[in-house]
């Protein structure tokens, strides 16, 4: 068999595996990696952003990666340092955070997208604003030592006695999570200690993320998982408690289907369903170059884009590839490929075997077609 029929049969296997009949495909997802040296940048990228026009931006140690699905770019912030985190507001207005400085990434006269700093804090005691959310009709920016709140082209700031880790929303109240201090809640400019029922308070709150189809606010922390559903918060008890526990998770995102994508610290990403069933592991042993993912999103197209500390990654779980061998009941070194109604036919040395994709997913049956004479099958 060519190299080239190799590949054109991997290809239609590829895109088999999408089609209506494989929805529930189970297998390796379809990884693709962009190394530093393609998109001409630094290896480290800290958070990723989708605009309303299916741009994507990635916070790096150099500026901001911009990627339209087919050329790179690189702008930098005003102050030319590193960028680490990204958020689009429900305006459509996409915002940047660097170290001592804010902003937002505009259009110039000419059409070309350049970072306008909307905060430089001249006295270099903000650190990195490694955190962007929204909260009411305001866009929240969490420093190291240094919150600002801009509302309607107006910016208040807060300074920090001690290190901020993250900031969430519980209703119509803003919290701030902070190193040592533990939880505050923010009431009219002014930092109160706050303890939640159900939360502990050892525990370090990053973000929250919205399940709106179920009425739930997922608090991520950097241990855990916490769900406020009405008026109670209780903990989410995992299949992989122990791993979160014992290295930390960076980011979570919800997938389409309502289930939780976690990224653990140098353990790659994981598929939880609400109730913490665990679902699907991706990492290197599937395709994932680099295990330590900073930030996770789903794009327009249903592909999950991981920045990394060594590249950027494009995960597509809908063109599934999975591996068949003996103990699958296929045997004999492969010869040919073909596809045949529900399933693929294939001619190996020891025989022809048939995969009934008609099948449950997770159990594809393998069986031998009881022929005398073995005839090798040809695209």
């Amino acid at each position: 068999m060519s190299l080239f029929k190799r590949f054109y049969v991997a290809f239609l296997f590829l895109c088999a595996s999408s089609s209506p009949q494989a929805q529930e495909w189970i297998g390796s997802p379809f990884v693709d990696h962009f190394e530093p040296k393609i998109y001409n940048a630094q290896p480290q990228n800290f958070s990723v952003a989708e605009d309303d026009r299916d741009i994507l931006y990635f916070a790096n140690n150099d500026g901001i990666l911009v990627f339209d699905g087919e050329y790179w770019k690189l702008i930098y912030s005003e102050s030319q340092a590193p960028v680490y985190s990204l958020f689009k507001s429900s305006a459509g207005r996409m915002y940047y955070g660097s170290v001592d400085e804010l902003g937002v990434i505009a259009s110039d006269s000419l059409g070309n997208l350049k970072a306008e700093a909307l905060f430089l804090d001249e006295s270099y005691e903000s650190g990195r604003f490694h955190h962007i959310f929204e909260f009411q009709d305001q866009i929240c920016f969490l420093g190291k030592y240094t919150g600002v709140f801009l509302k309607s082209g107006k910016q208040d700031s807060l300074q920090f006695k001690d290190e901020c880790v993250g900031g969430f929303s519980l209703g119509e109240e803003l919290f701030i999570q902070f190193k040592k201090d533990g939880l505050m809640k923010l009431i009219g400019g002014k930092l109160i200690p706050q303890q939640i029922p159900g939360l502990s308070s050892e525990e370090l709150i990053l973000q929250n993320i919205q399940d709106e189809g179920r009425s739930i606010n997922y608090l991520i922390g950097m241990n855990g998982i916490w769900a406020e559903e009405g008026s109670l918060v209780k903990k989410v008890y995992t299949d992989v408690d122990e791993l979160f526990s014992e290295n930390g998770l960076l980011d979570a995102i919800l997938d389409r289907n309502g289930n939780l994508l976690i990224s653990v610290d140098n353990h790659g990403l994981f598929r939880l369903s609400p109730e913490g069933r665990l679902i699907e592991v991706i990492g290197r042993a599937n395709g994932l170059p680099d295990i330590t993912i900073n930030s996770l999103l789903i794009d327009v197209f249903g592909s999950i884009w991981a920045a990394s500390n060594n590249g950027i990654s494009r995960i597509n779980s809908k063109l599934g590839i999975k591996k068949f061998g003996g103990i699958d009941g296929l045997h004999g070194a492969v010869e040919d490929i073909c596809f045949i109604e529900n399933g693929t036919a294939i001619g190996t040395h020891e025989g022809v075997f048939v995969i009934d994709f008609s099948q449950n997913r997770r159990t594809q049956i393998v069986r031998q077609l009881r022929i005398s004479i073995h005839k090798k099958l040809k695209i």
